[in-house]
């Protein structure tokens, strides 16, 4: 769970160290507020989802403390729907203020991707990559933009790791973000539900690999259906267009009709094939040819590479 700034203003910067002594000083918020007498540090919209119970009881409790340390909060609900638009700007510029139709700070829900990070998208901090692929943030550093550089360019995997735990230092000191807490997964399981040949006792699932249909197993008598709870709005479910289309929530809807090239295996932490029949690179690693499993559309049309190209570019 974060708590979203929308740049490092001076106001970020003053919410970031006050939120840091909230959260794990013991200094008493008497004794901050009395610092304050003279009125509010500074005053900012606090937007938070209407779709999540949890979120909405947090966002009420972040506010109630920034109040209380002497700063004018403004908590406004919104369906998730709207905290997309705002947050994930299908253009730029970005960065507006509340009052401008943007927005000061969120409260938001992180998670999925690959166990493998995409620093230049899928963490969304290099500053050549903008909304709404990356960067949601507007994060910009030039010290970590050639870090995710250098990260991406070299197949050294001791380089790789050096070079992300690097960046994992300086994107955490740096980024416009408040981390309330890591949740551990957690995904309960009918019995008579097996995922990757394990007992939903004993699975191991990750949002890494959610919705992968093709690796459950029902035990008789389940009559073949598996019933998905959902906690949240379904959107879309195009996973194209939008962000919004790609929520988590979205995903367990359209997910059991895709896969990918590989596929992630909870049991191991590693990748098989999925799609993919072979992956082959070349002796640089700069070309990798791949080799697709046997597929038909539902009018029995063949898919070709060109179908498959299609669709990871778009």
């Amino acid at each position: 769970m974060r708590l979203y700034a929308v740049n490092e203003s001076a106001a970020g910067v003053s919410l970031a160290i006050i939120a840091f002594i909230l959260v794990f000083s013991s200094l008493p918020l008497s004794e901050v507020a009395a610092a304050t007498t003279s009125g509010p540090l500074f005053s900012f919209t606090l937007l938070a989802p209407t779709t999540n119970p949890v979120r909405r009881q947090y966002a009420a409790i972040i506010s109630n403390s920034f109040q209380q340390a002497g700063m004018s909060v403004n908590l406004v609900y919104v369906t998730f729907a709207v905290l997309d638009t705002k947050l994930f700007p299908s253009s730029c510029p970005c960065g507006q203020s509340y009052a401008a139709g943007g927005f000061d700070a969120a409260f938001i829900g992180w998670g999925g991707g690959a166990p493998i990070p995409d620093w230049r998208l899928a963490t969304h901090y290099h500053t050549e990559v903008p909304p709404p692929t990356g960067n949601y943030a507007n994060f910009s550093n030039k010290t970590i933009d050639a870090l995710i550089d250098q990260y991406q360019s070299t197949t050294d995997p001791v380089a790789r790791t050096t070079l992300g735990q690097q960046i994992i230092v300086d994107v955490n000191q740096q980024q416009p973000y408040l981390v309330i807490y890591y949740p551990a997964d957690q995904y309960a399981f009918k019995s008579y539900i097996s995922t990757w040949g394990q007992s939903g006792a004993t699975s191991k699932y990750t949002e890494s690999n959610i919705a992968d249909f093709e690796h459950w197993t029902l035990a008789s008598g389940s009559g073949n259906v598996a019933n998905v709870a959902v906690p949240g709005q379904l959107n879309d479910l195009n996973p194209l267009p939008s962000s919004t289309s790609n929520t988590i929530y979205n995903n367990w809807a359209f997910g059991a009709t895709e896969a990918g090239l590989q596929t992630f295996d909870p049991r191991t932490g590693g990748y098989d094939n999925a799609l993919a029949n072979t992956i082959t690179p070349s002796s640089n690693l700069l070309t990798w040819t791949i080799s697709f499993k046997p597929a038909t559309w539902a009018d029995s049309a063949t898919v070709t590479a060109d179908d498959f190209l299609f669709f990871y570019q778009s």
